[in-house]
């Protein structure tokens, strides 16, 4: 299990280059906190054009310890003054999530798309063992990969997000003509829609 931070933000119109650089100096500060961290930019979907520091740490124990650090880290104080001093943006939500299947590689497979679904925690495992078939699929295996999380904190505490990281928009292009539209994979999707609905689906690209 892997847990994972979310901050998600809207830039102020205009401001959108500052936000981006502030979001970028807050990883940072968590990086040598004892995070792994990325800036994301939202592509398509419903948090185009949002920014978000995801974070994660190797359990939740590891994430509290980094957090304790953090509040006391000089850089990161300074941070939150300047942030509440300057506000060139606004945040939308910040959620706390750990992984039930694989986690995420940020680093090799900057482009992320993630699916968030509605479903009841009874099909928890059924929906799993979906997120595994789709991981056996072979084509083009060197340039994608897959995991799942659910919330901890949130105001959905029913959703479950499957997560697909690519190399590159034109891999994740590829993997959508050539995995999306096959009979398997549409096989997989028709009996995901059994355990759950889906809410939306974003495109995220790596900035930082």
């Amino acid at each position: 299990m892997t847990a994972i931070s979310v901050i998600l933000a809207k830039p102020d119109v205009g401001k959108e280059e500052q936000a981006k650089e502030r979001m970028k100096h807050r990883a940072k500060i968590m990086s040598n906190n004892g995070f792994t961290t990325r800036v994301a930019e939202g592509f398509s979907g419903p948090t185009a054009g949002h920014l978000a520091v995801q974070a994660m740490t190797e359990d939740w124990t590891a994430m509290g310890t980094a957090l304790t650090k953090m509040a006391a880290d000089p850089e990161f104080i300074e941070w939150q003054q300047n942030r509440r001093k300057n506000p060139i943006g606004h945040m939308v939500r910040r959620t706390g999530l750990r992984t039930v299947y694989g986690e995420p590689q940020w680093a090799e497979f900057p482009v992320s798309y993630y699916r968030r679904y509605k479903m009841p925690r009874s099909n928890l495992k059924k929906a799993i063992e979906l997120i595994g078939e789709i991981d056996s699929i072979e084509t083009m295996k060197d340039h994608w990969t897959i995991s799942a999380a659910v919330p901890i904190t949130g105001a959905e505490m029913d959703m479950f997000l499957a997560a697909y990281q690519f190399k590159s928009l034109e891999v994740m292009g590829q993997c959508l003509d050539e995995i999306g539209t096959s009979e398997q994979m549409q096989d997989i999707v028709t009996r995901a829609s059994e355990l759950g609905n889906i809410l939306t689906a974003d495109v995220a690209i790596t900035v930082a």
